[in-house]
C-alpha cells in the first residue's frame, strides 16, 4: 500500500498520481472538523501540539503559483543587465533566449516537483535548475544559434536561487506533523528529517490538529485503538501505514515491513520503451564523446604494467541473466587470483592509474557498450558478480528483487549510500535498490543522473 496525501515539497509538488492533495497542505479544502480546543496533554508522550494545519505561511510556501512566480524576478533581472526592459527592442533572438529560459524554468520546476514526492533531498531544486541550465546551452551550441551568456546566467541564478530559498522556507513552515499511534514497528521513524512526530500515549476524543496519523498496519492494537484509526478516518485525517511514511522519508524501503507483493510492481511498457530509447540515445552521445577519455585512458593502463586495458566480468542482471560487464582495467591483472573480494576504501589491488579512474569513475565509462546491447541501463541497481548474487540471496532477503529492473551504470544506491564493502553496508545499498524497483519513474532517473554529476565532481563512494 502507497501513502496517501503525505505533504511532499511545498510550492513544487502536488498530489502524486493517484492520490489526493492533503488538506493539510494547503492545496484542498479541510475535510472534517479541524477543533481548537484543547486535548489533554496526557494523550501525548511530548508536549500536545499547536493547531498550525490552515496557517497562512504554510499555504504560502505550499503554493504552486509561489514557485512558478520566481521567473519574474529572474527575467526582470536578467532583461534589466542585458536585453533591456522593452519589448519592441528585442530582436527574434533574444526572444528565443528569453522563450528558452522560460521553458526551462517550467521544466526544471516540473521535474524538481515530481521528484520531490520521491526524496525530499534539498538539492532537487538546485539540480533541476542546473540541469536545465546545462542542456539550454547545449541546444545553443549544437544548433550555433545566438545566446546571451550574461541573460542567462543571471535569469539561471536567480531561478536556482528563488527554488532554494523557497525549499528552505517549506521546511521551516510546512513540515508535516503526524501523530504516532504506538505498537508494532513504528520507531523506525525516529530521527526521519522533514517531519515532525507526535506519539500518541492513548487515544484523544478529539479531532487532533495534525496532518495524519501513522499506524503500523500489520501489528496487533488494542480495540481503543482500532476504534480512534476508523475514527479520524471517517473525520478525513488521512492514514498512513508507517513503512510508507518511512519509505517517503528516508528514501528507502523498510526490510521488516516488506512483502513480495510489495515488488511486485512491472515496469509501465510506455515507460519502458521511453527509458530503452533514452538509454540508447545516452550511451551513443556518451561513447562519441568518451572516445578521447576512454583511448588516453586505455594507453596510460597499458604503459603502466603492459597489461589489458580493458576487463570484462561476469555479471548478473535482468531477470538473473547473466552477462560479461565491460569496465577499463584499474586493478591488478590478477587482483582476483584468490577470488572475488569487494572493494574496499584505499584498495591496495588498485594500480597507480587505476586509483585516478576509480576516483573520477573513469573506468565505468565502457558499460555504455553494455547499455547499447541492451544488457544495462543507465540508471539501475548496480550488477554483482555471480559468487556474490548467490551469497547475499542467502543472506539477505529480498536480495534477488533488485534484478527485477536492468542493472544501470549508476542508481539510487550509488547517489545515497555509495559503495557497499561488507554485508551491512551492501543491506543499505538494498534498501536503496528496493526503492528504485518501487518508485522507479522519469523524474527519479533524472534526479538520480543530476546527483551522479555531482558525485563524479566530489568524489562521494568511490573505491
Amino acid at each position: 500500500m502507497r501513502a496517501e496525501a503525505i505533504p511532499v515539497l511545498p510550492g513544487l509538488a502536488g498530489a502524486a498520481p493517484g492520490q489526493t492533495a492533503s488538506p493539510s497542505s494547503g492545496q484542498g479544502p479541510l475535510r472534517g472538523p479541524l477543533r481548537e480546543r484543547a486535548i489533554p496533554d496526557d494523550c501525548f508522550v511530548g508536549p500536545a501540539p499547536a493547531a498550525t494545519r490552515g496557517s497562512p505561511w504554510r499555504r504560502l510556501v505550499a503554493s504552486h503559483a509561489v514557485a512558478l512566480a520566481g521567473v519574474l524576478p529572474a527575467l526582470a533581472v536578467g532583461l534589466s543587465v542585458s536585453f533591456g526592459l522593452d519589448p519592441s527592442r528585442w530582436t527574434s533572438g533574444q526572444w528565443i533566449n528569453i522563450l528558452a529560459f522560460v521553458g526551462a524554468y517550467l521544466a526544471a520546476w516540473l521535474v524538481a516537483r515530481r521528484s520531490s514526492m520521491l526524496t525530499a533531498s534539498s538539492s532537487i531544486a538546485a539540480t533541476s535548475m542546473a540541469a536545465a541550465g546545462v542542456l539550454v546551452m547545449a541546444g545553443f551550441f549544437a544548433t550555433r544559434s545566438y545566446y546571451s551568456l550574461s541573460f542567462l546566467g543571471v535569469a539561471f541564478a536567480i531561478g536556482s536561487t528563488w527554488m532554494v530559498v523557497l525549499w528552505h522556507a517549506s521546511q521551516r513552515f510546512a513540515m508535516p506533523t503526524l501523530a504516532v499511534v504506538p505498537g508494532g514497528h513504528v520507531d523506525i521513524l525516529d530521527g526521519l528529517p522533514g517531519i515532525r512526530l507526535l506519539p500518541l500515549r492513548r487515544p484523544p476524543t478529539r479531532t487532533l490538529p495534525v496532518d495524519g496519523i501513522v499506524v503500523d498496519r500489520h501489528a496487533p492494537h488494542a480495540a481503543e485503538w482500532h476504534r480512534f484509526v476508523i475514527d479520524r478516518g471517517i473525520e478525513g485525517t488521512p492514514i498512513h501505514h508507517c513503512a510508507d511514511v518511512y519509505e517517503r522519508f528516508a528514501q528507502k524501503v523498510s526490510i521488516v515491513h516488506l512483502r513480495e507483493n510489495d515488488l511486485d510492481q512491472p515496469v509501465p511498457p510506455p515507460y519502458a520503451a521511453f527509458k530503452r530509447v533514452v538509454d540508447v540515445i545516452g550511451a551513443v552521445i556518451g561513447l562519441v564523446a568518451a572516445a578521447p577519455v576512454l583511448l588516453l585512458a586505455a594507453w596510460l593502463i597499458r604503459r603502466e604494467d603492459r597489461g589489458p586495458a580493458l576487463f570484462a566480468q561476469e555479471r548478473v542482471g535482468h531477470r538473473g541473466e547473466r552477462f560479461m560487464m565491460l569496465k577499463l582495467r584499474s586493478m591488478r591483472p590478477d587482483a582476483e587470483a584468490d577470488g572475488p573480494r569487494l572493494a574496499v576504501e584505499d584498495d591496495a589491488r588498485a594500480t597507480r592509474i587505476g586509483a585516478v579512474l576509480r576516483r573520477w569513475r573513469i573506468d565505468e565509462l565502457p558499460q555504455l557498450w553494455n547499455v547499447l546491447r541492451g544488457e544495462m541501463s543507465l540508471v539501475g541497481p548496480r550488477p554483482e558478480q555471480v559468487a556474490f548474487v548467490r551469497r547475499f540471496e542467502e543472506e539477505l532477503p529480498f536480495y534477488a528483487a533488485r534484478h527485477a529492473v536492468k542493472p544501470g551504470i549508476t542508481g539510487w544506491a550509488q547517489v545515497r549510500a555509495g559503495y557497499a564493502g561488507d554485508l551491512p553496508e551492501t543491506q543499505q545499498k538494498l534498501v536503496h535498490d528496493l526503492y528504485y524497483v518501487r518508485n522507479m519513474s522519469p523524474w527519479l532517473d533524472a534526479y538520480i543522473v543530476g546527483r551522479t554529476a555531482w558525485i563524479v565532481l566530489s568524489g562521494f563512494g568511490a573505491r
